[in-house]
């Protein structure tokens, strides 16, 4: 019997850490499992900006101070926090932006952003946090259906007759 382990940190904070029986699998191949995880992290990310945080049982970003709303009401009007230029926005929720973080391999999974101010929001430097990265339990819960459901099709690929009995 394998076991598999899986850790998912933002920022240095471990979000996800898991690890799973996998019977009978040989899986050394997680791209499929990172690549389900890199469309439903966006798919959510979207979600979160459009809640200004308040996801899945996240708390809402704290409010702009009125000076800074009331300059930003001005000069950008509708936008939401953390929107003024939907740098940071997109280049979380699209995986063709200059800033979308992304990279896969069999073993290795990478998502996030590079815009240089999102770690102060990220952290509360400077700024009110806001934490624009954060998995919520539904997340985990889901994520951890992936991973189990593929190592479970990979061990079924390359059961035999004789292991399916034998279970």
């Amino acid at each position: 019997m394998a076991r598999v382990d899986m850790d998912f940190e933002v920022d240095g904070e471990k979000q996800l850490s898991r690890f799973f029986e996998a019977t009978g699998s040989d899986l050394k191949d997680f791209s499929n499992i990172f690549k389900a995880w890199g469309k439903d992290f966006r798919e959510r990310q979207h979600s979160v900006f459009r809640s200004e945080g308040a996801f899945e049982g996240r708390q809402r970003w704290q409010e702009l101070s009125p000076a800074y709303k009331d300059w930003k009401d001005i000069y950008y009007p509708g936008a939401n926090i953390l929107e003024r230029t939907r740098r940071l926005w997109d280049s979380l929720v699209s995986e063709g932006d200059p800033d979308h973080v992304y990279s896969v391999s069999k073993n290795e999974f990478k998502i996030g952003t590079s815009v240089p101010y999102a770690i102060f929001h990220q952290r509360g430097q400077g700024v009110p946090q806001r934490k624009v990265i954060q998995l919520t339990e539904p997340q985990r819960t889901d994520w951890t259906q992936i991973c189990r459901k593929e190592v479970w099709e990979n061990a079924q690929k390359n059961a035999n007759i004789y292991d399916i009995r034998k279970r």
